[in-house]
């Protein structure tokens, strides 16, 4: 019966601790006299504060960028552009280009003298190193410095250089090897969105280019009109030449391309 009553006063001072209400406690005195008062349990918790996490935005940029500049294509110089993010405000890329003859130009519509300044029959390659450099990352707009090297050449080809409306034909064959280095300075702008997969970008500027030419006149043969023999002084004359030529270019490009995207948290 003991063991009863102790199992009840037991229940009921858990069930009032959990609840917080008073809970009767017997108390026997010295004398022996049995005392019954009230208590109110107090209950000591450990409030751990949780901390606070910060916002974090998830937000996409291009890591790198694959594209192709179609302005080169009407200068018939299929090419490939890799550009990579250093930082949100510095990319760097190189540019890789084939220059193929075409027969549009072929003849040099700025000369008369074409063994001077030949039009479109080069074949080769050409490179361009770039740094793009933004003045924040909020800003599309953005100045670049390019760096230019072409490697250049053509065998046995024919040109004709006409002289005073045709009166006299001078007709020759040469080859030639080529090689230009050059600066330019371009101010760009980003058309699509940074965390856009789809990459288009318009830049236009100046450029220096200097050109160094070894040409062979392998040979030439003339056509007078009567009374013109002795005329002309530019005529071909078979032999080996070199020449450096420098030329002030306006430069423009229109890339098209695929950006690989990755996440960049911040807070």
């Amino acid at each position: 019966m003991k063991y009863h009553f102790a199992v009840l006063i037991f229940i009921v001072c858990m069930g009032s601790v959990y609840a917080q209400n008073p809970v009767p406690v017997m108390i026997v005195d010295p004398s022996g006299v049995l005392h019954t008062t009230m208590i109110t349990p107090e209950i000591q918790t450990d409030t751990v504060k949780s901390q606070e996490q910060p916002y974090v935005e998830t937000r996409k940029h291009a890591l790198f960028s694959i594209s192709t500049d179609l302005v080169q294509y009407f200068l018939c110089q299929p090419n490939i552009d890799f550009q990579y993010r250093v930082s949100p405000q510095i990319d760097l890329g190189i540019n890789l280009g084939l220059v193929e003859p075409s027969l549009v130009f072929a003849e040099n519509p700025l000369t008369d003298i074409q063994y001077e300044n030949p039009g479109s029959v080069y074949s080769g390659y050409a490179v361009r190193l770039y740094c793009k450099l933004f003045p924040n990352k909020y800003v599309k707009n953005y100045w670049s410095v390019q760096i230019v090297y072409k490697s250049l050449g053509y065998q046995n080809t024919g040109f004709n250089d006409n002289y005073n409306n045709g009166q006299l034909l001078n007709t020759y064959f040469m080859s030639e090897k080529a090689m230009v280095y050059g600066g330019e300075i371009m101010h760009g702008h980003r058309l699509s969105r940074q965390g856009e997969h789809l990459y288009v970008d318009l830049a236009y500027g100046l450029g220096l280019h200097q050109k160094f030419r070894n040409y062979t006149i392998l040979s030439s043969s003339y056509i007078f009109a009567p009374g013109k023999e002795n005329s002309i002084s530019t005529l071909a004359q078979p032999g080996a030449y070199y020449s450096t030529m420098s030329v002030i270019t306006p430069v423009i490009s229109f890339k098209l391309g695929w950006n690989y995207l990755t996440s960049q948290g911040k807070r």
